[in-house]
């Protein structure tokens, strides 16, 4: 479909829920293509093709709303789903800050953030065997050691994203992203560790080597053979990118609107104040072109900007759409994330904790006894009272050196004494990732082991 037909469908929409008696109405339209291909110890494991499209309509009747949604967009499905929204929103409970956003951006084009590579829709099924192929061959080739695999995994695909309200707002995204995963396994003496690494971009041609990603998935995967259980002790903690990076996730949580207009965030009250380390900065970048995040407009329609939440350890603001935005009294930062069937929430596109100049191995050396998380396991936080604590592998530190594995172990502390105890930051963040962290060095954690 060109962008004459999306809006064609868009209009015919919230005409015909206008005309029903809505007094605003939105809707989200979004179609999609996804191609994923597995394979595993050199045979083709199993591929899987899809092609979805998704008409979401949230119709506004006084301060009432109703979010109705169906995969039919022929003239009859869409008067059906018109018919659905107004036969229900009559029921649905009175909400004084329910409503369109109130800036007026109709008539502003969208950003172009090259965010579609046209490459990757006429990729074809054996040329993403091909890659996922040569990444686990590359693990193989690595050592001897490395003998199992739960597999090696291409996807690919397309997103079309269309959004349109009767305020004259019409927006249209086009998106594309392929990613690249292996899970070796390496096995000595009777035991097996597993691990991976990835790759994943907008452009097929950004996609990191095949073969490297492989052999980075397999030594990873060595270096946890002959793992011990750790001793338990309070001692610094170094989380590794990836797993730092589920730290901007807990953070996220915690400014999150609905978190804070419900109270149950350990940081309400807190903008202004200092709640982390001076090294803490962290920001949320929608435009950042090809990012894996990256989007023009947010949920609610608005146009995306660059956002700084935290700046040299002092909370700025908090994330917030349009909805809670004004339970809180202050416009919305446009973090607006919404799936066609539902209502919009606050999510974020490309957050990231700044990184340094060091090298990681530099963070290493400042550490006389401690430990390197490489992985974290389970769900022990809690971003109401900010407590800590979850499941562990990773690499024991001596005398600013990596020494042995070590599993089996808990970390425990708290959000606020873990982001006012970093004294180190990498330059190894993931590009990759919609929530990107370098290393962190924490100046103390309890470790729950043996």
């Amino acid at each position: 479909m060109d962008d004459n037909s999306w809006q064609s469908v868009t209009d015919s929409l919230i005409k015909q829920a206008m005309h029903a008696g809505a007094t605003d109405a939105e809707v989200l339209l979004r179609t999609s293509t996804r191609t994923e291909v597995v394979t595993r110890m050199g045979e083709t494991d199993g591929v899987l093709q899809a092609r979805e499209t998704v008409a979401g309509l949230r119709v506004f009747s006084g301060t009432r709303s109703v979010v109705v949604s169906g995969s039919d967009i022929s003239e009859p499905a869409l008067a059906a789903l018109v018919d659905a929204a107004m036969s229900r929103v009559r029921f649905a409970p009175e909400d004084p800050f329910a409503g369109l956003p109130d800036v007026d951006e109709s008539g502003t084009s969208t950003p172009d953030l090259d965010l579609y590579d046209p490459q990757l829709e006429s990729l074809d099924i054996e040329q993403a065997l091909s890659l996922s192929y040569e990444a686990e061959r590359a693990a193989f080739g690595v050592d001897p050691r490395i003998s199992n695999s739960e597999g090696s995994e291409c996807v690919y695909g397309c997103v079309d994203e269309v959004f349109s309200n009767s305020r004259n707002v019409y927006r249209h995204c086009r998106s594309s992203r392929i990613d690249l995963h292996v899970v070796p396994l390496a096995i000595a003496n009777g035991v097996m560790e597993r691990d991976s690494w990835f790759s994943s971009k907008r452009y097929l041609s950004d996609l990191a080597d095949p073969a490297t990603i492989g052999e980075l998935a397999a030594h990873r995967a060595l270096r946890r053979l002959s793992a011990v259980q750790a001793l338990t002790c309070k001692v610094p903690v170094i989380f590794e990118a990836r797993a730092a990076a589920s730290l901007l996730g807990d953070l996220a949580t915690a400014v999150s609107g609905y978190q804070i207009y419900k109270k149950s965030s350990y940081l309400c009250g807190k903008i202004g104040e200092v709640i982390g380390s001076a090294l803490l900065n962290v920001e949320d970048n929608p435009l950042v072109p090809r990012g894996p995040g990256s989007r023009p407009f947010d949920g609610d329609g608005l146009l995306t900007r660059r956002l700084p939440i935290v700046e040299n350890g002092r909370l700025l603001t908090y994330l917030t759409d349009t909805y809670s935005g004004r339970r809180l009294g202050v416009e919305s930062t446009r973090n607006a994330n919404r799936n066609p069937a539902d209502a919009p929430m606050v999510g974020v596109s490309n957050l990231r904790l700044r990184s340094t100049d060091v090298p990681v191995g530099d963070l290493i050396s400042e550490v006389k006894n401690g430990v390197m998380v490489t992985e974290l396991f389970g769900f022990g936080v809690n971003t109401t009272t900010g407590s800590y604590s979850r499941g562990a592998a990773g690499i024991w530190i001596e005398n600013g050196r990596l020494t042995y594995p070590v599993h089996e172990f808990t970390i425990a502390s708290t959000l606020p004494l873990i982001f006012a105890g970093i004294v180190g930051i990498a330059d190894d963040a993931h590009p990759d990732m919609r929530f990107s962290s370098p290393s962190l060095l924490i100046s103390e954690m309890t470790i729950a082991g043996k």
